[in-house]
């Protein structure tokens, strides 16, 4: 089993910088207190140890857990609990097999007669790449772009929280050994990352990671609809229901206004 437990957050930082800081029972928390993690299982010929086995075949089996708010003893009983419930490895395939058959089954669009377009690209990426991917398919690169980013938010837009607009789950490290800063962001975003992530810098360093700011999280969701995937629109009513909360603070307090705002 292995879990981390948020403690003081930048939850309370970020209301005090958006002048609601004495409106933080309203403001939309997802982050203090919440326990993420997991519990892995492994089922081989012959267990030796805790993670240890020894055979020509083995199963390790991974549930993960992200709950708030709640006790960490009792986020140990749903982890473990969760674990012993999931189903065979075999059947989660098919299970998703079936998912992504009726996913490309319910909406697609082919283009054909577009002219090819060569993509841009710096020569040192293709150096970076770690296996080598080949689209074939449709000779179209109008349908490849749409099938490839329909992918992308497919992976990401039926969860609890919206799609992340910098970078969704796909996110690359911060550049040139640094860390985002509002003052040399391009240089930080286009600079080449060195070494390999770490705890220090990884991908999942963010900026703006604690706002959802409509201006750049309406572009996915704009076609949603027309796409026949309506599933993530679920998770975005849910999130602006919550985010409501924060913005309607935020207008009472430099407004003197009802309601809620959003940035467009």
């Amino acid at each position: 089993m292995f879990y981390h437990r948020n403690g003081e957050t930048c939850v309370r930082e970020t209301a005090e910088l958006e002048s609601v800081g004495g409106h933080l029972d309203e403001v939309y928390d997802t982050l203090t207190g919440r326990v993420f993690g997991g519990c892995l299982r492994l089922e081989g010929e012959e267990k030796t140890g805790a993670l240890e086995a020894v055979g020509t075949r083995f199963v390790l089996r991974a549930a993960a857990l992200s709950l708030q708010p709640v006790e960490l003893e009792n986020w140990k009983v749903r982890a473990v609990r969760l674990a012993k419930e999931a189903v065979t490895a075999q059947a989660a395939m098919e299970r998703t097999r079936r998912w992504w058959n009726a996913f490309w089954e319910r909406s697609y669009v082919f283009v054909q007669g577009d002219a090819p377009v060569k993509p841009e690209y710096e020569d040192y990426l293709v150096k970076l790449r770690k296996e080598v991917v080949e689209a074939d398919g449709s000779s179209s690169q109008v349908t490849r772009a749409y099938v490839h980013t329909r992918y992308l938010f497919a992976c990401c837009e039926t969860g609890e929280f919206c799609i992340p607009f910098n970078g969704a789950l796909f996110n690359l490290m911060p550049g040139a050994s640094q860390h985002y800063d509002v003052n040399k962001l391009t240089e930080t975003l286009t600079a080449f990352p060195e070494g390999e992530p770490d705890a220090v810098f990884n991908p999942d360093e963010r900026p703006w990671g604690h706002c959802n700011l409509w201006q750049n999280l309406r572009l996915p969701y704009y076609s949603m609809l027309a796409r026949g995937d309506m599933e993530g629109m679920h998770t975005l009513s849910g999130t602006s229901s919550g985010s409501g909360r924060s913005t309607g603070a935020g207008r009472r307090r430099t407004l003197a206004a009802k309601g809620s705002s959003a940035t467009s």
